[in-house]
């Protein structure tokens, strides 16, 4: 075999040797590209599905947001309809007791008080709006704020005292007009408190 046979056959494997590798690495490039692809495809949609299950998951915590504001939005006025009404009630019965309080022994009062007549007819309207309002009083009381309930319960309180004061005190024993003045202070502090609490609640 001469060098003319031998370079002929050299060249020949070389060149197909050549090929091989090319198509080789052109198919590698090929597979390549397909499975990237895939992967590809496979992640998009795994994401897809996971962004739309992450938007029903939101859509169904917004539905459950939106109808728990709906229902507190609901109970509250409710809840302040009832609230305001019995305030509005209370403070109208308030006014009528405040009244009859100061009523029962006036500086300048056109009628004897010390006839017993006058005092029973005067200490017996106190004690009808007494338990006129203490029963409206017991029977709302769940729906009192802590606060205003105190304040009233001190309100009461003092006006029985002024009551009791008015029509067991003689006219002319030592401290009778001092006790009434104590009194009537007294209660138109609770008024006040009574009517800033209630004014803070109703315009909160």
């Amino acid at each position: 075999m001469d060098w003319d046979t031998i370079f002929k056959i050299t060249s020949a494997f070389g060149l197909s040797t050549g090929i091989g590798a090319l198509i080789v690495v052109a198919a590698s490039g090929w597979l390549g590209r397909v499975w990237a692809n895939r992967i590809y495809e496979k992640d998009r949609e795994r994401s897809m599905r996971i962004l739309e299950e992450l938007k029903l998951d939101s859509d169904k915590l917004i539905e459950e947001l939106r109808k728990k504001s709906e229902m507190d939005i609901f109970v509250h006025s409710i809840q302040f309809e009832k609230e305001f009404n019995i305030y509005e009630n209370l403070w109208k019965e308030i006014t009528k007791l405040t009244y009859i309080v100061n009523s029962l022994r006036p500086f300048w009062d056109t009628q004897d008080i010390s006839k017993m007549e006058i005092k029973n007819e005067r200490i017996n309207k106190l004690f009808d709006e007494l338990r006129e309002i203490g029963t409206m009083f017991e029977i709302n009381r769940p729906f009192y704020a802590p606060e205003i309930h105190k304040s009233i319960r001190k309100l009461l309180d003092v006006c029985k005292r002024e009551g009791t004061q008015f029509y067991s005190f003689d006219l002319n024993s030592d401290n009778y007009w001092d006790y009434r003045d104590k009194n009537l202070n007294e209660i138109d502090a609770c008024l006040s408190e009574i009517c800033d609490t209630i004014r803070a609640r109703v315009w909160r």
